[in-house]
C-alpha cells in the first residue's frame, strides 16, 4: 500500500472539490486471498459518506472522472456534466515511481531472508 501512497496523493491533488467529501475519501487499501495473492485498490472508500447530506463519495467518483450524458431527472432534463479525469491522470503520472517503490520495498522486505 506505501507504494501507491503517491497515486493517491496525486489523485487528492487532482480531484474537483464541491463538499470535500470525495477527495478525503480517496485511500489505497490492499486485500489478500487466500490462494496467496493479493490486490491494490486505489479510490474512494465505500460507505463513507455524510452522514448530514447523504453524499457517498464511492457512487460520484465514476461519474466526475467520466462525466455523464444529458438525463432525464425528474420532470426535467439534466445537461450532463464535463469529465472531470483525476484518477487516471494521477496513476498514468505516477505509474512508474509507484513501481519503483514497490520494488524497494520488496527489496528491503526480502534482504533479510537472504543474508
Amino acid at each position: 500500500r506505501q507504494a501507491f501512497r503517491i497515486v493517491v496523493a496525486s489523485a487528492k491533488s487532482k480531484v474537483p472539490v464541491r463538499t470535500g467529501w470525495l477527495k478525503k475519501s480517496l485511500v489505497t487499501k490492499s486485500k489478500r486471498y487466500r490462494n496467496g495473492t493479493f490486490s491494490i485498490i486505489l479510490g474512494p472508500r465505500v460507505h463513507y459518506y455524510n452522514t448530514e447530506t447523504g453524499e457517498d463519495p464511492a457512487k460520484v467518483a465514476h461519474l466526475v472522472e467520466l462525466g455523464t450524458a444529458p438525463h432525464a431527472i425528474g420532470e426535467g432534463e439534466h445537461p450532463g456534466t464535463e469529465p472531470q479525469p483525476f484518477m487516471r491522470p494521477a496513476v498514468d503520472e505516477n505509474r512508474n515511481a509507484a513501481i519503483q517503490k514497490f520494488i524497494q520495498i520488496v527489496k528491503q522486505r526480502i534482504e533479510p531472508w537472504t543474508s
